[in-house]
Protein backbone atom coordinates (compact mmCIF):
# COMPACT_ATOMS: atom_id res chain seq x y z
CA UNK A 1 0.00 0.00 0.00
CA UNK A 2 1.43 3.77 -0.91
CA UNK A 3 2.62 5.52 2.20
CA UNK A 4 0.30 8.59 2.60
CA UNK A 5 3.57 10.34 4.55
CA UNK A 6 6.68 10.28 4.59
CA UNK A 7 6.92 10.79 8.30
CA UNK A 8 4.81 12.18 11.33
CA UNK A 9 5.16 13.18 14.85
CA UNK A 10 4.89 10.56 17.55
CA UNK A 11 3.18 11.64 20.98
CA UNK A 12 4.00 9.19 23.89
CA UNK A 13 -0.45 9.60 24.85
CA UNK A 14 -0.32 6.74 21.68
CA UNK A 15 0.91 4.27 24.16
CA UNK A 16 -0.13 5.99 27.55
CA UNK A 17 -2.01 3.55 28.95
CA UNK A 18 -1.42 0.52 27.80
CA UNK A 19 -0.19 -2.70 29.07
CA UNK A 20 4.01 -2.71 28.73
CA UNK A 21 3.75 -5.82 26.88
CA UNK A 22 1.40 -4.03 24.63
CA UNK A 23 3.39 -0.86 23.92
CA UNK A 24 5.39 -1.84 20.74
CA UNK A 25 2.09 -3.37 19.27
CA UNK A 26 0.25 -0.02 20.16
CA UNK A 27 2.89 1.99 18.57
CA UNK A 28 3.15 0.07 15.58
CA UNK A 29 -0.93 0.56 15.17
CA UNK A 30 0.13 4.36 15.72
CA UNK A 31 2.90 4.04 12.34
CA UNK A 32 0.53 2.16 9.83
CA UNK A 33 -2.48 4.69 10.42
CA UNK A 34 -0.33 7.58 10.24
CA UNK A 35 1.62 6.09 6.80
CA UNK A 36 -0.81 4.15 5.28
CA UNK A 37 -4.52 4.89 6.86
CA UNK A 38 -4.53 1.47 8.24
CA UNK A 39 -6.88 0.84 11.41
CA UNK A 40 -6.67 -2.58 13.79
CA UNK A 41 -8.44 -4.71 13.94
CA UNK A 42 -10.05 -4.53 17.38
CA UNK A 43 -12.72 -6.03 19.48
CA UNK A 44 -12.22 -5.25 23.30
CA UNK A 45 -13.92 -1.92 23.86
CA UNK A 46 -10.95 -1.05 26.34
CA UNK A 47 -8.62 -1.73 23.18
CA UNK A 48 -11.03 0.55 20.90
CA UNK A 49 -10.95 3.68 23.59
CA UNK A 50 -7.85 3.61 24.19
CA UNK A 51 -7.08 3.37 20.16
CA UNK A 52 -9.95 5.99 19.43
CA UNK A 53 -7.73 8.06 21.69
CA UNK A 54 -5.18 7.87 19.67
CA UNK A 55 -6.67 7.93 16.18
CA UNK A 56 -8.32 11.35 16.71
CA UNK A 57 -4.91 12.91 17.42
CA UNK A 58 -3.47 11.57 14.76
CA UNK A 59 -5.81 12.55 12.66
CA UNK A 60 -5.83 16.56 14.11
CA UNK A 61 -2.08 16.03 13.56
CA UNK A 62 -2.48 15.15 9.65
CA UNK A 63 -5.27 18.02 9.48
CA UNK A 64 -2.52 20.68 10.52
CA UNK A 65 0.42 19.28 8.57
CA UNK A 66 -1.92 19.52 5.54
CA UNK A 67 -3.29 23.36 6.22
CA UNK A 68 0.24 24.51 7.14
CA UNK A 69 1.55 23.17 3.69
CA UNK A 70 -1.58 24.79 2.07
CA UNK A 71 -0.79 27.98 3.57
CA UNK A 72 3.16 27.79 2.36
CA UNK A 73 2.05 26.58 -1.16
CA UNK A 74 -0.41 29.90 -1.31
CA UNK A 75 2.26 32.15 0.64
CA UNK A 76 4.66 31.01 -2.28
CA UNK A 77 2.41 31.77 -5.21
CA UNK A 78 1.27 35.13 -3.90
CA UNK A 79 5.05 35.80 -3.56
CA UNK A 80 5.90 35.01 -7.04
CA UNK A 81 2.96 36.78 -8.43
CA UNK A 82 3.64 40.16 -5.98
CA UNK A 83 7.13 39.95 -7.31
CA UNK A 84 5.90 39.88 -11.00
CA UNK A 85 4.13 42.88 -10.10
CA UNK A 86 6.45 44.76 -8.56
CA UNK A 87 8.86 44.18 -11.50
CA UNK A 88 6.78 46.19 -13.94
CA UNK A 89 6.39 49.94 -13.83
CA UNK A 90 4.35 51.66 -11.30
CA UNK A 91 1.37 52.48 -13.42
CA UNK A 92 1.07 49.02 -14.63
CA UNK A 93 1.74 47.87 -11.16
CA UNK A 94 -1.48 49.73 -9.50
CA UNK A 95 -3.56 48.47 -12.69
CA UNK A 96 -2.30 45.38 -12.26
CA UNK A 97 -2.96 45.06 -8.45
CA UNK A 98 -6.92 45.61 -9.37
CA UNK A 99 -7.52 44.14 -12.20
CA UNK A 100 -6.08 40.64 -10.39
CA UNK A 101 -8.38 41.40 -7.43
CA UNK A 102 -11.46 41.91 -9.33
CA UNK A 103 -11.00 38.43 -11.05
CA UNK A 104 -10.64 40.40 -14.92
CA UNK A 105 -7.46 38.66 -15.64
CA UNK A 106 -5.69 35.17 -14.01
CA UNK A 107 -2.31 36.27 -14.20
CA UNK A 108 -0.06 39.35 -14.69
CA UNK A 109 1.66 37.93 -17.98
CA UNK A 110 -2.45 38.03 -19.45
CA UNK A 111 -2.49 41.65 -18.03
CA UNK A 112 0.97 42.87 -19.32
CA UNK A 113 -0.11 41.37 -22.92
CA UNK A 114 -3.26 43.58 -23.24
CA UNK A 115 -1.62 46.64 -21.62
CA UNK A 116 1.40 47.01 -24.17
CA UNK A 117 -1.73 47.58 -26.52
CA UNK A 118 -3.58 50.54 -24.61
CA UNK A 119 -3.38 54.01 -25.30
CA UNK A 120 0.08 55.43 -23.54
CA UNK A 121 -1.41 59.02 -22.97
CA UNK A 122 -3.71 57.58 -20.05
CA UNK A 123 -3.21 59.91 -17.10
CA UNK A 124 -1.05 57.57 -14.84
CA UNK A 125 -3.46 56.40 -11.24
CA UNK A 126 -1.77 57.88 -8.11
CA UNK A 127 -0.85 55.40 -5.25
CA UNK A 128 -1.68 55.36 -1.74
CA UNK A 129 0.69 57.09 0.41
CA UNK A 130 2.81 54.17 2.54
CA UNK A 131 1.93 53.26 6.07
CA UNK A 132 2.98 55.44 8.88
CA UNK A 133 5.81 53.75 10.92
CA UNK A 134 5.14 51.22 13.76
CA UNK A 135 5.82 53.75 16.65
CA UNK A 136 4.19 56.88 15.02
CA UNK A 137 1.22 54.62 14.13
CA UNK A 138 0.77 53.71 17.72
CA UNK A 139 1.12 57.70 18.73
CA UNK A 140 -1.63 58.55 16.13
CA UNK A 141 -4.24 56.65 17.74
CA UNK A 142 -2.90 56.73 21.64
CA UNK A 143 -3.44 60.47 20.87
CA UNK A 144 -7.07 59.72 19.58
CA UNK A 145 -7.55 57.98 22.79
CA UNK A 146 -6.68 59.60 25.07
CA UNK A 147 -8.16 63.15 23.74
CA UNK A 148 -11.31 60.87 23.56
CA UNK A 149 -11.34 60.08 27.19
CA UNK A 150 -11.34 56.37 26.49
CA UNK A 151 -9.17 53.66 28.00
CA UNK A 152 -5.18 54.31 26.99
CA UNK A 153 -3.09 52.36 29.60
CA UNK A 154 -3.39 55.47 31.83
CA UNK A 155 -1.97 58.00 29.24
CA UNK A 156 1.56 55.81 29.63
CA UNK A 157 2.23 55.61 25.70
CA UNK A 158 4.99 53.06 26.60
CA UNK A 159 2.70 50.62 27.97
CA UNK A 160 -0.05 51.77 24.95
CA UNK A 161 2.14 50.74 22.45
CA UNK A 162 3.73 47.21 24.02
CA UNK A 163 0.03 46.33 25.26
CA UNK A 164 -2.92 47.40 24.04
CA UNK A 165 -1.31 48.81 20.50
CA UNK A 166 0.68 45.46 19.77
CA UNK A 167 -2.55 43.47 21.08
CA UNK A 168 -4.34 45.35 18.52
CA UNK A 169 -3.03 45.28 15.73
CA UNK A 170 -2.20 41.20 15.89
CA UNK A 171 -5.50 40.41 15.83
CA UNK A 172 -6.41 42.70 12.87
CA UNK A 173 -3.88 41.42 11.00
CA UNK A 174 -5.25 37.55 11.63
CA UNK A 175 -8.66 38.58 11.18
CA UNK A 176 -8.49 40.81 8.16
CA UNK A 177 -5.12 41.02 6.66
CA UNK A 178 -2.68 43.95 6.06
CA UNK A 179 -4.82 46.81 6.60
CA UNK A 180 -4.00 50.86 6.08
CA UNK A 181 -2.58 52.71 8.92
CA UNK A 182 -4.73 55.60 8.05
CA UNK A 183 -7.95 53.47 7.64
CA UNK A 184 -7.19 52.38 11.16
CA UNK A 185 -6.65 55.80 12.56
CA UNK A 186 -9.93 56.78 10.68
CA UNK A 187 -11.94 53.96 12.09
CA UNK A 188 -10.49 55.39 15.78
CA UNK A 189 -11.36 58.80 14.92
CA UNK A 190 -14.96 58.01 13.94
CA UNK A 191 -15.12 55.48 16.99
CA UNK A 192 -14.02 58.39 19.69
CA UNK A 193 -16.76 60.61 17.98
CA UNK A 194 -19.76 58.43 17.81
CA UNK A 195 -18.76 57.02 21.56
CA UNK A 196 -18.78 60.65 22.84
CA UNK A 197 -21.92 61.67 20.89
CA UNK A 198 -24.81 61.58 23.61
CA UNK A 199 -27.27 60.72 20.64
CA UNK A 200 -25.05 57.65 19.96
CA UNK A 201 -26.89 54.11 21.15
CA UNK A 202 -23.08 53.41 21.35
CA UNK A 203 -21.72 54.03 24.96
CA UNK A 204 -19.13 51.50 25.70
CA UNK A 205 -15.61 53.06 26.36
CA UNK A 206 -13.24 50.83 24.78
CA UNK A 207 -9.28 50.18 24.76
CA UNK A 208 -8.02 50.22 21.57
CA UNK A 209 -6.97 46.11 21.56
CA UNK A 210 -11.03 45.69 22.59
CA UNK A 211 -12.30 48.12 20.39
CA UNK A 212 -10.91 46.17 17.08
CA UNK A 213 -12.36 43.15 18.09
CA UNK A 214 -15.65 44.12 17.75
CA UNK A 215 -17.96 42.79 15.42
CA UNK A 216 -19.17 46.02 14.24
CA UNK A 217 -15.21 47.15 13.88
CA UNK A 218 -15.62 47.78 10.24
CA UNK A 219 -18.41 49.84 10.66
CA UNK A 220 -15.70 52.68 11.94
CA UNK A 221 -13.83 52.36 8.47
CA UNK A 222 -13.69 55.50 6.89
CA UNK A 223 -15.14 53.84 3.65
CA UNK A 224 -17.81 52.80 5.44
CA UNK A 225 -18.66 55.05 8.49
CA UNK A 226 -22.13 56.81 8.41
CA UNK A 227 -23.02 59.18 11.34
CA UNK A 228 -26.74 58.72 11.17
CA UNK A 229 -25.99 54.83 11.51
CA UNK A 230 -25.44 55.12 15.33
CA UNK A 231 -27.75 57.49 16.35
CA UNK A 232 -29.86 56.66 18.66
CA UNK A 233 -34.27 56.26 17.82
CA UNK A 234 -35.04 56.92 21.08
CA UNK A 235 -32.73 60.83 21.21
CA UNK A 236 -34.55 63.81 22.89
CA UNK A 237 -34.12 67.85 21.86
CA UNK A 238 -31.42 67.72 25.00
CA UNK A 239 -29.55 64.99 23.10
CA UNK A 240 -29.89 66.40 19.81
CA UNK A 241 -28.23 69.58 21.19
CA UNK A 242 -25.39 68.45 23.40
CA UNK A 243 -21.73 68.80 22.07
CA UNK A 244 -19.13 66.46 22.48
CA UNK A 245 -19.63 65.95 25.89
CA UNK A 246 -15.76 65.00 27.00
CA UNK A 247 -14.83 68.62 26.25
CA UNK A 248 -17.23 69.99 27.96
CA UNK A 249 -16.58 71.87 31.44
CA UNK A 250 -17.69 70.87 34.82
CA UNK A 251 -20.16 73.38 36.71
CA UNK A 252 -18.09 72.42 40.44
CA UNK A 253 -15.04 71.50 39.68
CA UNK A 254 -13.94 73.35 36.45
CA UNK A 255 -12.16 70.85 34.87
CA UNK A 256 -13.05 69.82 31.16
CA UNK A 257 -14.21 66.01 32.38
CA UNK A 258 -17.53 66.19 31.71
CA UNK A 259 -19.13 63.23 29.94
CA UNK A 260 -23.21 62.22 29.28
CA UNK A 261 -24.67 59.54 30.62
CA UNK A 262 -27.76 57.51 27.97
CA UNK A 263 -29.26 55.57 30.92
CA UNK A 264 -29.46 58.78 33.57
CA UNK A 265 -30.27 62.08 31.21
CA UNK A 266 -27.37 63.72 32.69
CA UNK A 267 -23.82 65.06 32.72
CA UNK A 268 -20.98 63.01 34.82
CA UNK A 269 -18.46 64.62 35.79
CA UNK A 270 -15.50 61.96 35.62
CA UNK A 271 -13.27 63.70 38.34
CA UNK A 272 -15.77 65.13 41.14
CA UNK A 273 -18.37 62.57 39.89
CA UNK A 274 -21.20 65.21 40.36
CA UNK A 275 -24.11 64.60 38.19
CA UNK A 276 -25.88 68.12 35.66
CA UNK A 277 -29.10 67.74 34.24
CA UNK A 278 -28.87 69.14 30.45
CA UNK A 279 -30.33 72.41 31.08
CA UNK A 280 -27.68 73.12 34.03
CA UNK A 281 -24.48 73.02 31.65
CA UNK A 282 -25.97 74.26 28.36
CA UNK A 283 -27.46 77.46 29.99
Amino acid sequence: MEAQRESFIFHMEYIEGVPEELEAQYAMYAINYARYGKEPDLTDWRDIRMWNKTKQRIDEEAEKYEKRCSNLKNHKAKTEERADIESTPNRERIDIENELSSGVYESVSEFVNEFENENESEAPKVPEPPPLPATAYAQKIFDIFTAAGLPNSRGKFMSFLQRDFKNGMGYLHKTYGPMHSDDVIGAAENYARTVNDPRSFITGKYSFDRFVTFKNFVDFLPANYIPDNFISEKAGESQEKAKSTWKDTCPACGKKSLDWDNEKQKYVCQDCRREFKYEEVNK
